[in-house]
C-alpha cells in the first residue's frame, strides 16, 4: 500500500526547525530584487518598462495585449475602472470570453440592459453559456 509520505517529511523538516530554535516560515529572499512582487499578482505583474510597450500594442488593436492590461489592473494594481475599460476595449474589438465578462459585470451592476446587449453579442459570436447568463439576467430584472 502507497502512503502519501508528504505530511510526514513536512512534519519533520518543521519539527527539526522547531528544535533548533529557528523559526519555519522565515526564509531567505536576498535573492529577490526589490521591488519584485512575491504574491499572486506577480503572475500579472507588468513591469514600468513593459508597460508603455503593451499599451501601445493594446490601443493598436492587439486583443491579448488588452486582456493582459485588464488583468494586470485587476489583479495587479486592483484598478477596477481602468481593468474594466481593456476588458470592454477587448469586448469591442470581438473578443468572446471578453463580451460574456463584459456582461456578467454590467449585470452584477444592474445595469441590465447592457447586460442583455453584451451577451447577446457573445451568444451570437457562439459563447456557449450565453443562453445560461440571458435567463439569469431576465430572472434577475423580475
Amino acid at each position: 500500500m502507497k502512503k502519501n509520505i508528504l505530511p510526514i517529511c513536512f512534519l519533520l523538516v518543521l519539527s527539526e526547525s522547531v528544535m533548533s530554535g529557528g523559526n519555519p516560515f522565515d526564509f531567505d529572499d536576498s535573492s529577490v530584487p526589490s521591488g519584485t512582487p512575491v504574491s499572486t499578482s506577480s503572475t500579472y505583474y507588468i513591469s514600468d518598462g513593459e508597460l508603455p510597450k503593451i499599451v501601445s500594442l493594446a490601443e493598436n488593436g492587439n486583443v491579448e495585449a488588452m486582456l493582459k492590461l485588464h488583468r494586470f489592473y485587476e489583479m495587479s494594481e486592483f484598478n477596477d475602472e481602468k481593468s474594466f475599460e481593456w476588458l470592454l476595449k477587448a469586448a469591442k474589438a470581438g473578443d468572446l470570453e471578453s463580451q460574456y465578462g463584459v456582461a456578467v459585470l454590467y449585470m452584477n451592476a444592474k445595469d441590465f440592459d447592457s447586460a442583455k446587449a453584451w451577451v447577446t453579442k457573445a451568444k451570437e459570436n457562439g459563447h456557449e453559456y450565453a443562453d445560461s447568463l440571458i435567463q439569469t439576467i431576465e430572472d434577475r430584472q423580475k
